[in-house]
């Protein structure tokens, strides 16, 4: 099945992407491509539902780690966090060119489909981050170890649906191949911006006590989301 799609579909997608670039005049190709990537590195920060799954989903990395190694710090330099990171980028591809290719269409998934998908990853996300803040994972660690990977693995795959809603929201203006990389790359900003407050939480949160109600924070901003949507 993954091969079909591959394939069928990304080709036809990929084909989309080199005709757009093949068509565009040459004194005005570097600043359409200069335009695209930029429109795509700032559309992930225009909207609450992206920003809350990304950093989300660098948050609850890190807090994976660090229910196997125990040292905030350490578990950032293990470097293991890209692995979720990569991951994330991939999804937010696959559902971008499947978007773009008309292979959602094929398949009969709606905008409606990928809204409900979208939200369904940020209360994913959100609802982890509250168990996460409330303390409810140091109650049975190997159980809440499990299910924080288990609700990581669903984040992830969900974000596929981020990037389809990326690739419908598209202006048509703009060279799709360097749309999606700015995208990505913002995502990955966002991303590690998440990891990076969770060693924050950990390391000082008894110092400075508002590191502690940042995931709550966090999680209350998709809650609202999905309430708004």
């Amino acid at each position: 099945m993954m091969m079909q799609i591959l394939t069928r579909y990304i080709p036809t997608a990929i084909g989309l992407v080199l005709t757009q670039e093949a068509m565009a005049h040459p004194d005005h190709q570097q600043a359409l491509q200069q335009h695209s990537f930029l429109s795509g590195f700032l559309h992930p920060f225009t909207g609450a539902d992206h920003i809350v799954l990304a950093i989300g989903l660098g948050m609850l990395c890190l807090y994976t780690l660090f229910n196997q190694y125990r040292q905030p710090a350490f578990a950032l330099t293990s470097l293991r966090w890209l692995v979720g990171g990569c991951a994330f980028i991939v999804s937010l591809g696959v559902g971008f060119f499947l978007a773009l290719s008309g292979a959602l269409q094929q398949w009969q998934i709606s905008d409606t489909t990928i809204e409900q998908g979208i939200l369904a990853s940020v209360i994913v996300v959100s609802v982890t981050l509250v168990m996460q803040s409330i303390g409810l994972q140091r109650a049975h660690a190997s159980i809440w170890m499990w299910i924080n990977q288990t609700m990581l693995a669903v984040g992830l795959g969900l974000a596929g649906f981020h990037g389809a809603a990326h690739a419908l929201e598209m202006p048509s203006t703009v060279n799709s191949l360097y749309f999606n990389m700015g995208m990505d790359v913002g995502m990955f900003v966002l991303y590690t911006c998440g990891a990076m407050f969770t060693v924050l939480c950990m390391q000082y949160s008894e110092k400075w006590s508002l590191w502690r109600f940042l995931p709550s924070f966090l999680a209350g901003l998709g809650l609202l989301t999905v309430i708004a949507l």
